[in-house]
């Protein structure tokens, strides 16, 4: 083989490796964050991670919420990442480690609100950890009364918020009340009956009246399905419009 042909090879070769470095440098900047929203998109569908695969995308979250412009996807995914990590090392003894997650957290919230402050699931976030470290006080509840005003109607926030609202339910002021009862049937309606089922016989219990007043306008599938599992669990309440389930006679 000629010098000529071999200087040409090795030629083509460099481009080659410089062509990938500067696609892979390309993609790391237009997608920075790639693996850190991947992580969170899985968890706000309810997927829970081991420490080292959140602990894996940690940094980039810490650079999503330190970043001056505001990636709202990336810091959505940050503070999913930090509430999770949260959740599972708040049984540990180590109060440093748990404190700076704790301030890691709050800081994030922060920097949520300050992009993204219609976001309802950021105020529901910065209810959650005031409790979780002060208890419930007047400034807790008007965090999440602001989860409320800004999205009283959010589905996959309603899957968490409204347990945790059943529970201070004598605490809201009577409108809020009313949006905390609203969302209970809107999550039988939508189907949501096991969650439904145990937010009622759960926080929701001394309330339960009031609870099952707002079915009657449940679709009547759902409203029957949620009736036969709250009977299923030995649970016997009066449900608007649901037909009771037959009685079975044994020999």
């Amino acid at each position: 083989m000629s010098i000529a042909r071999v200087f040409l090879k090795l030629l083509f070769v460099a481009a080659g490796v410089l062509t990938i470095s500067w696609s892979v440098s390309t993609y790391q900047r237009v997608f920075p964050f790639r693996d850190l929203e991947a992580v969170g998109s899985r968890i706000s569908l309810g997927e829970t991670f081991q420490p080292s695969v959140l602990e894996g995308v940690e940094p980039d979250a810490d650079r999503a919420i330190a970043a001056a412009d505001c990636n709202t996807p990336a810091i959505r995914s940050a503070v999913f990442v930090k509430v999770q990590l949260y959740e599972i090392k708040g049984g540990e003894t180590d109060r440093l480690a748990l404190n700076k997650l704790s301030s890691d957290l709050r800081g994030a919230i922060r920097k949520s609100i300050s992009c993204s402050p219609y976001d309802p699931f950021f105020w529901f976030v910065r209810y959650w950890i005031e409790v979780s470290s002060s208890g419930v006080s007047e400034k807790a509840l008007r965090y999440l009364e602001m989860s409320y005003e800004t999205g009283p109607n959010e589905g996959w926030i309603a899957l968490r918020r409204n347990r945790f609202a059943l529970a201070v339910f004598p605490s809201l002021g009577s409108e809020l009340q009313k949006k905390v009862l609203t969302e209970f049937s809107e999550l039988v309606d939508a189907g949501f009956v096991d969650l439904a089922a145990a937010n009622l016989a759960g926080p929701g219990w001394p309330v339960r009246e009031q609870l099952l007043a707002r079915l009657a306008d449940v679709g009547r599938y759902n409203r029957e399905q949620f009736a036969r599992l709250l009977e299923d669990q030995g649970i016997r309440v009066d449900i608007p419009n649901a037909e009771p389930r037959p009685q079975r006679y044994w020999n």
